[in-house]
This record gives structure tokens, sequence and C-alpha cells, in this order.
């Protein structure tokens, strides 16, 4: 958001970015100098599924009001906030919405039922069984792209959606994530000395990638990992005592800021990670790994990666395994790390041809911005849909949780 915020600024776009008061995303917003007349802090929680009527209806006007009924288009990043900007719409007369597909998973918003969250806590099985949900979210979803209001980061995600419940994305609003901004030359690392980064948080479905690695290690004598990003380290410090891995070797920075992030990349020479991430490493013209994202949040029985981050489908971030089964994967860590060991600077190079040409920030946001405003007006019955309301157990749990 705050990256598209800048451009936007720059082309002289009249724009507000709501968001969170004391949160990230605002202080990022101040921090690149974005108007203040630009942006809209809300202090009530924004989300929308697990909030009561009179919280919904708060939202809700203090967003239209900041609009005062002007012809609108609403851009959202998450399917949270889809939710919200759906109630939105019902109050504008003229609104058009895109919707940033950013999860492959995002047609399964709050599909888990309660039983179904409690069952993956005791045994690590996880199932969406909430199908009245499911199919709300899929419909949501179709309906956008029908009028021209979907963008899919990745032709991964594009695919695996047409196959999964018919919805066709048209191949032009297939657009990586505008996160290439060139480095200068001379930052580039210039030799590989074995220090191998992760950046990204520690949660469930990028837990058995970090696994993958500490399994490598095992192996690699003459490398060490350094994983930037906050989270549980539980199952990684167990999986080292395993490995007879040296906590020397493995080094944990918790959460960096973007101002010191360069100064951390430029002290490794292999980056491995999933998502964003993986242009932000490539930029530095280092060998990106493509980590995997697990959707069964289950250790892989083989040290799996995505290959290296070059020659790869549109919008690559790891989540491969969203379309197939581990056992189809023949990429393994220890190859990827054979050929970065056979030309580290081809490599690198590689992967900084492949960010640069396909993520690149002003020519996919152009794009971005195209497409938002040729989506089309929503229609009356467009407006009408009920968003659903989170059972009042489960916004019990929720608040309890947010404590």
């Amino acid at each position: 958001m705050v990256r598209f915020a800048d451009y936007l600024q720059r082309e002289g776009v009249e724009f507000l970015c709501v968001c969170a008061s004391e949160s990230y995303a605002l202080e990022d917003l101040k921090r690149h100098n974005i108007a203040s007349t630009a942006i809209l802090p809300i202090e009530i929680s924004p989300d929308f599924y697990y909030a009561n009527r009179a919280e919904r209806e708060a939202l809700v006007n203090k967003i239209a009001s900041a609009i005062d009924n002007r012809p609108a288009r609403v851009v959202t990043f998450c399917m949270r906030d889809l939710y919200t900007v759906s109630a939105l719409a019902a109050k504008l007369a003229r609104v058009a919405v895109v919707h940033l597909i950013l999860h492959i998973q995002d047609d399964l918003y709050v599909g888990q039922t309660v039983l179904e969250k409690l069952l993956y806590r005791m045994t690590g099985r996880l199932r969406f069984g909430n199908s009245k949900i499911i199919k709300f979210n899929r419909s949501l979803l179709s309906m956008l792209n029908a009028r021209g209001g979907l963008i899919c980061m990745a032709d991964l995600i594009a695919e695996a959606w047409r196959k999964k419940f018919g919805i066709l994305i048209p191949h032009d609003h297939v657009v990586p994530l505008p996160s290439f901004v060139a480095t200068p030359a001379d930052k580039a690392r210039r030799t590989n000395n074995r220090k191998i980064l992760w950046i990204g948080r520690l949660v469930d479905f990028k837990i058995p990638a970090l696994l993958a690695m500490i399994d490598c290690l095992s192996v690699l004598d003459e490398y060490t990992f350094t994983i930037v990003g906050g989270g549980d380290r539980s199952a990684i410090l167990a999986r080292m005592k395993e490995r007879n891995i040296q906590p020397d070797r493995v080094r944990f920075s918790g959460e960096v800021s973007y101002a010191d992030l360069e100064g951390v990349i430029a002290d490794h020479s292999i980056g491995y990670a999933m998502g964003t991430s993986l242009v932000e490493l490539a930029r530095f013209r280092i060998p990106v790994i493509v980590a995997l994202a697990s959707y069964a949040h289950t250790p892989f029985r083989r040290p799996i990666c995505g290959g290296l981050f070059f020659d790869q489908p549109r919008g690559c971030d790891g989540s491969a395994l969203a379309a197939c089964t581990e056992d189809s994967i023949n990429v393994e860590i220890m190859g990827a790390i054979k050929t970065i060991e056979t030309d580290w600077k081809d490599v690198a190079n590689a992967c900084y041809d492949y960010a640069r040409l396909n993520y690149s920030a002003e020519e996919n946001f152009s794009v971005y911005k195209n497409i938002i405003n040729n989506a089309k007006w929503l229609s009356a019955k467009d407006k009408s849909s009920r968003i659903p309301v989170a059972p009042l157990i489960r916004r019990f749990l929720f608040a309890l949780k947010a404590r």
C-alpha cells in the first residue's frame, strides 16, 4: 500500500489510504512523506467479520464520510478489508472495487469452523469446512472478476482458481507485485561467503521451509543461516537439536527495520525466502532460492524448494504446493546450492534480471492504475450481498485471543 501511495502521489492522482491508527502502515506512510490529507487513520477495529452491528456501522460510516459520496474506486489488499469495502459499497452511489489477490487461499478466508480450528491446534490437521462462507467468498470474487476488478499477482494462482472454482482471470490482469526498485551496482556482493539469509515471519505455513534448510545445514558444514523475522522459534530450535546443529550456525535476528535491512542483506551471499522477500533479496544481486509454503502446515519429508528465482512463471512467490503434491516437486535445496556454487555470479545476475523484468514497481503500478481506472461501476445488485457475521462463540474466542 505504501509504495502504491508513493507512486500515486508522484503521478498526481488523488487517493486516500485507510489504515489503523498506531499501525506500522501509518508510520510507514508518514516516513514516505505521504500527504496527511491522503491518510485516514481509524481507531475502530478493522476486523469486519468479527465486529458487531454497531462496530460495523461506525467503521463503514467513517470511511463513507471521508469519501463524501463522490465516485470512488476502492482497492483492497486482503479479504478482511474486502468484507468492509463490500459493506461500504452499499452506501456509495457510484463505486468500483478492485481486489488484489495476494494469497492463493483468499477464497478460504474464515472458512474454518471453530471445531476445525480446535482440531488443528490439537492434531495439526488443516481443514476448511465452512462451505457457506467459502461459497460467499467465491461468489464475491467472481462478481468482481466480471466487473474487471481482480488483479492477480501470479499465473499459478490464476490457474489454481480456474481449476478450483472456475474463475477465469484475464491474462492481462495477472500482474506480479510491483516491488522491484533497482539498487546501485556497487552495492552488489561479489563473492559467495556461504551465509544464507531468510527474510519472513515465522508462521505455520513457512516453518516447514525453515526446517528443510536446517536439515541441509547438517551436511553443509561451511554454511551459516540467518533468520530475519518474528515468530515462534520452538520448532526450528527442536530441529536444530535433532540434527546436531550448533547454535552459532543459526542466528535469529528477529524483526529488522526496513532501513537496516540493506546492511543485513549485504552481509549474506544467498537468499532463501517466499513472497515479496524474494524480490527484496534478488535486487541486491545475490542468488535466491525459492522457499515453498506448506498449505498443510506439516514438515516436508525431504528438503524440497521451488528452485532458483529465475526462469519461473510470472509472479513466482513460493506457492507451488497449492497446485501440486510434495512428491511432484523434484528440486531440493541441496541441488539449488550446488548450482549456485558452480557459478555464483551468473545465478546472482539471473535472479536480479528476473526480478527487474517481472516485478518493476513503476511499470506494474502503471498497470494497476489502468486496471483500477477501467473497472466497472458496481450495480445495485452487486452491492446487495449480506456480509457474513462471525457466530457469537467465534467472536468471543477472537476477542479473547486479541487481549
